[in-house]
Order: C-alpha cells, then structure tokens, then sequence
C-alpha cells in the first residue's frame, strides 16, 4: 500500500467513526482530519545563499486507538516555487508521512507527546526529479491553555537520505503549534517547524471528535 493510498484509508475510517460534534471544550483528541496551506522556505543547497520561498497546502489526520494513548498519524504536502523566485530557481516538493505517537496525560489539560514518523519526499528541480525515504522522531508537551486555546511545542530529530540532497540530512527539528477551538469540533491553527536548512509554516482548519 502507498503512503497516499494508507492515508486516504486512514482518514476515511477516522471519518467514518466520527460522532456529532461536542460541546465545546472537551480537552485535547487525537483523532482529526486537517486542511491546510503552507509556506516553505528552504536552504536548497544546505547552508548556503541559495534559499527558495515555496507555497502550497496538504491534508493530514490522525486517528486515537481507544483510550490507550496510542495514535495513528498521516499527512501529505505539496509546495511548489514560482519560476519568478528571487534565487531563479524553480523547486516542487512533495512530502508524506506515515506514523505512530502516543500521549502521556499529565493531567486533564497538559500532555506529553511522542511521535515516530517515516518519510517519503520527492522533489523536482532543474530538470532533475529525486525521491528520497526518512523518519523524523519528536518529543514535546501538548496543552489547553483554557478552554478556547492549545498551545504545543516538539523537538527532536529528522533524517532522510542523503544522497541527493544535503537540507534533510539528520538535523534537529523544533515544531511549535497553536490553535483556537471554534467549537468541540472545529478549530484553526498555526504550527511552524525548524531545522537547520527549512522553514515552514501551514494554515490549518481542523475537525476533531
């Protein structure tokens, strides 16, 4: 099965299952499903002058399993660069994951996440077309700063073959979040990520149950 094929799967069942939404300020789930757009700025050669601006969106969801803690995470992003950027160069990323997290309830409104991903990243560029496979591990803390407001914040590390390309060599990466909860369903966020040589931040609208 495809990554794109196992997250089609994935968010059909989480959608299948979903109830009525609830009222508002049932804490934090772990079972979603999310539009969004993106912006990406990348250090296309590594540490280097050359730094490509890219925008575009993806999907992503997660489904809980029960109570135990567990969850099940997928998404896929498409940003691609205006032949106009200023580096003159014309870059198109596609990025997939696939993995498993759990969360830790420190108590009601405060939870500690963990989360393994494997990678698959293909990119087009210059003429040339590669396809690189990694995984990313993070650790951070989840919380409901009230009854409208979630705040997170990971850190940890991200690692994709590097033959090809040098900006997804093993780096640290940081992901901060926020989020406004509209309802027990809807909520809007942001959420930014950082490595040494990428910067993006998406746009999402969010139902969760």
């Amino acid at each position: 099965m495809t990554r794109t094929s196992s997250l089609a799967a994935l968010l059909g069942l989480a959608l299948a299952t979903a109830p009525a939404a609830q009222a508002k300020g049932e804490g934090l789930s772990y079972t979603y499903v999310e539009g969004r757009l993106a912006h990406v700025q990348v250090d296309a050669l590594g540490s280097s002058d050359l730094t490509v601006n890219g925008k575009g969106g993806g999907i992503a969801g997660s489904l809980a399993f029960g109570q135990t803690g567990l969850f099940a995470t997928a998404s896929h992003d498409i940003a691609d660069t205006d032949a106009a950027d200023a580096a003159g160069v014309d870059l198109d990323l596609r990025r997939s994951s696939l993995g498993l997290g759990y969360a830790l309830a420190i108590d009601e409104r405060l939870h500690l996440v963990l989360d393994a991903k494997a990678l698959r990243i293909k990119g087009k560029g210059g003429g040339d077309s590669v396809r690189e496979d990694g995984w990313q591990a993070t650790v951070g803390l989840r919380s409901m700063l009230s009854q409208d407001v979630e705040a997170s914040i990971k850190a940890g590390l991200i690692d994709v073959d590097g033959r090809d390309w040098v900006f997804y060599d093993r780096d640290a990466i940081v992901e901060l979040g926020a989020r406004w909860h509209i309802d027990g369903m809807w909520s809007v966020g942001v959420d930014a990520a950082f490595t040494r040589d990428e910067r993006n931040a998406m746009l999402g609208l969010r139902a969760q149950w």
